[in-house]
């Protein structure tokens, strides 16, 4: 798993600090492109932590649809604490707050609880990707008609 781990997260940030700072194509690249390379990236250690629990996930997949549903309450309550956090702060911060809020560190959070806890926390923590891709798709809508 650590050679997993290793080519997913340690050579892309290699790679960048090889390659990503001499070439401007590859750093405009990059740059313009991040949010579908950090996808990616993390599909690729979900997909490693899924293939790893296939079987208690193909067993107990009453348990998968609980975790859905109870991620997705876990996300809006923690989206709402951020709408109502910031509530001194200027729009752009709030909306900011918003976005941010749940993203940190979900894919770390995976792959330790694949390597050290139980197959039912891991499979937890994967569902927690489902409304966090959700988020990603819907906020940017969310706020260009805020915007608008």
């Amino acid at each position: 798993m650590f050679r997993s781990l290793a080519i997913v997260i340690f050579l892309p940030i290699a790679l960048w600090f090889l390659l990503g700072k001499r070439s401007r194509a590859l750093s405009s690249f990059a740059r313009g492109n991040s949010k579908w390379i950090s996808m990616f990236f993390i599909s690729c250690v979900i997909a490693l932590v899924v293939a790893h629990q296939r079987s208690f996930i193909l067993d107990n997949l009453d348990f998968v649809a609980l975790s859905t549903i109870a991620v997705f309450g876990i996300y809006a309550l923690f989206y709402l604490v951020a709408a109502f956090w910031p509530l001194g702060q200027h729009r752009e911060n709030r909306q900011s707050y918003i976005a941010n809020s749940t993203i940190n560190n979900n894919t770390l959070g995976i792959t330790i609880a694949s390597l050290y806890f139980e197959p039912s926390v891991a499979l937890f923590l994967v569902m927690t990707i489902v409304p966090w891709i959700t988020a990603a798709a819907l906020l940017p809508l969310l706020a260009k008609k805020a915007i608008d």
